[in-house]
């Protein structure tokens, strides 16, 4: 574990994980996914005082569900029938299980930030730091299924 302190700091790793957001090939699969989450991204760059935060939380959850129904249309996901219509955290559970083997571990980080992004939804005092979580916990998730999708894609 020390020698990756060598090979890569904390803020390549993170730079690594969000230089998906300005892939091409990300935004020509996932065209709404991406603008969503630039727009989001901007919201986020205003000063503290001029939001209400707890709309990024909205957006958010709105944009994990466009992220299924995209993942939907490539038929990345085919919601098993006891799945309710729009069940978006189900969704994403069904599809780590039949593409990970980490999938436990998958399933647990999509329980951790459903459950936060819900709770920051309903946070009318929500601040600039909880909405910047929110979107940065909701871009690493997008990240794990895109990562996960490749890596099914090229046999890894």
């Amino acid at each position: 574990m020390e020698s990756l302190g060598d090979q890569i700091s904390v803020e390549a790793a993170v730079q690594t994980r969000f230089d998906l957001f300005t892939d091409a090939e990300f935004g020509k699969v996932f065209p709404a996914t991406n603008t969503a989450l630039k727009r989001i991204a901007e919201y986020c760059s205003q000063p503290d005082d001029a939001g209400s935060w707890f709309h990024v939380a909205t957006s958010c959850r709105e944009l994990l569900g466009s992220f299924v129904r995209e993942l939907h249309s490539l038929g990345a996901v085919t919601p098993i029938h006891e799945l309710k219509q729009g069940d978006t955290k189900g969704i994403l559970k069904q599809l780590v299980k039949e593409r990970s083997s980490a999938s436990d571990n998958l399933i647990d980080l999509i329980q951790a930030i459903w459950s936060y992004v819900q709770s920051t939804v309903h946070r009318q005092t929500a601040s600039k730091q909880d909405a910047l979580r929110t979107y940065l916990w909701t871009g690493l998730l997008i990240s794990e299924i895109w990562m996960l999708l490749r890596a099914v894609q090229n046999g890894d």
